[in-house]
């Protein structure tokens, strides 16, 4: 049975993001992982109103604006997890059985390249929410602030 993580996801879609199995990786190893306290610390520090666009576009008669800033938050909450997932130390069995059926796993699953595709994913819909609020995000997922150049150079003394 799927557990949430945070309001936004639960281990079923995080499992699924990366085709693996209840079997593969139990709900206890995504919950222990502290996946949802973590995304939620990093939704904190760039879409601080996360809780307000949850609420907002879960309701009948939210506007087309917040029910695409919902799911976009849903869909970046499950792509962030995924992405964290599938880098963490999975103990995934090559050979599973319930004493009845048995089922064998290829023998290279390539863990970085699928969180490599998740973690892309993850930036790919922050980018579309920010996108959605207004924000300008750069190429590494995070907003971009304007810097200044100073006209006064303190070593030849010249400028300003």
């Amino acid at each position: 049975m799927s557990k949430p993580l945070t309001n936004y996801t639960n281990t079923d879609a995080v499992r699924g993001a990366i085709g693996l199995t209840d079997n593969e990786v139990t709900d206890e190893m995504l919950v222990e992982q502290n996946l949802g306290p973590a995304l939620i610390l990093e939704l904190n520090d760039w879409v601080p109103t996360h809780k307000t666009i949850y609420q907002a576009g879960r309701v009948e008669g939210a506007t087309d604006d917040e029910e695409t800033q919902y799911r976009l938050l849903q869909l970046y909450s499950m792509w962030w997890c995924a992405c964290r997932a599938a880098k963490m130390v999975l103990a995934i069995p090559e050979k599973i059985s319930d004493g009845k059926a048995e089922m064998k796993r290829f023998n290279d699953l390539d863990l970085a390249g699928i969180a490599a595709e998740a973690c892309g994913m993850a930036v790919y819909y922050q980018k579309q929410l920010q996108e959605e609020l207004g924000e300008t995000v750069d190429s590494s997922g995070h907003t971009l602030f304007g810097s200044a150049a100073p006209d006064y150079d303190p070593v030849t003394n010249e400028g300003a």
